[in-house]
């Protein structure tokens, strides 16, 4: 899934590129979050903990794209 996501947004440029990289990320916010809210003291578990981590990583990968984007964007003005 996340592949065929960066497939799409890798296609687009400009701020359809920029628009794409927002949506994705507030995705994998909702996700985190949802996890997160499952994730308690009480009901703890180890393999969730690494989605979250591994949605923590991507995260920091599409806001890493996403200020490129809007480098690229600078720069062509």
């Amino acid at each position: 899934m996340i592949e065929s996501e960066e497939a799409v947004a890798a296609e687009f440029s400009g701020p359809a590129r920029a628009i794409s990289l927002f949506n994705r990320l507030q995705g994998l916010k909702r996700q985190k979050r949802a996890l997160e809210d499952k994730q308690d003291f009480f009901s703890y578990d180890s393999d969730r903990e690494k989605v979250i981590e591994a949605l923590e990583a991507e995260i920091k990968r599409v806001r890493s794209e996403l200020e490129k984007a809007k480098k690229d964007a600078e720069k062509k003005k």
